[in-house]
């Protein structure tokens, strides 16, 4: 028996308090929401994942509701506010090592003069360390080397090619950073007369604060690389393939 067709249309509007607002947008916050509705789609996927299997849903509905409730300029705004955030830790987290290393060029300069800290480059082989990022986008799964710290760099600064955990470490792409501005200085492209100390010189030329967006983006590129077909689907949704 056929059903009656609605004669009505009820509404029901489900409000969230300021205090439950606040611990849906931690957790995307927290667990890599992106500048689209993708990207928050997955930060909010990843932030009920580890709650288990018996709150997850109600998290997701929570979540699904808030976002439902923000436009798209709020979304977009919330995602930059976690991307901005990210940069930040990224940059803290590698201020011991970014101090490291400028320490290291200043010590070096003081030791043996420009010419002895030019030489010293060249021969550990930073001077022609060159690396440029490969495979931008593709649908099947592969590991890319922008993270991979086995450079000549690395080696000059720290001595150790395989650095244990919590140890210092320069992937190859600030690698590439960091020959270009030795190479720069050897050959005084910055035109300084007379020539000074580089430790300084370099803190100027790239902070740590451009380490971290630059950072964020190769880890963002280096898992979207990794996940192959879903990968690239999520790259394009959020905008990392452009």
């Amino acid at each position: 028996m056929p059903k009656a067709k609605s004669d009505q249309v009820i509404t029901h509007r489900i409000e969230l308090q300021n205090t439950e607002r606040e611990l849906i947008e931690t957790a995307i916050l927290v667990n890599g929401a992106s500048r689209s509705i993708v990207g928050i789609a997955q930060g909010v996927g990843a932030a009920v994942a580890g709650m288990g299997q018996m709150i997850a849903p109600a998290m997701g509905a929570l979540a699904a509701w808030y976002i439902a409730d923000k436009t798209i300029d709020e979304i977009r705004e919330l995602g930059e506010r976690q991307k901005n955030q990210m940069e930040q830790n990224l940059a803290q987290s590698y201020e011991g090592t970014y101090g490291a290393i400028v320490a290291w060029m200043s010590a070096t300069y003081q030791s043996v003069g420009f010419t002895g800290f030019c030489s010293t480059v060249r021969e550990a082989g930073a001077f022609d360390f060159d690396w440029e990022e490969r495979n931008k986008t593709t649908f099947l799964p592969e590991i890319v080397d922008d993270l991979n710290y086995g450079n000549p760099v690395h080696i000059m600064i720290f001595g150790d090619e395989v650095a244990s955990a919590g140890e210092p470490k320069i992937p190859n792409w600030f690698a590439a950073r960091i020959a270009n501005f030795l190479r720069m200085y050897c050959t005084n492209q910055f035109n300084i007369d007379p020539i000074t100390d580089p430790g300084p010189l370099f803190a100027e030329f790239y902070n740590i604060q451009e380490f971290g967006r630059d950072q964020y983006y190769y880890a963002q590129r280096t898992y979207t690389q990794a996940g192959g077909a879903l990968g690239t689907l999520w790259s394009l949704g959020t905008g990392w393939a452009n």
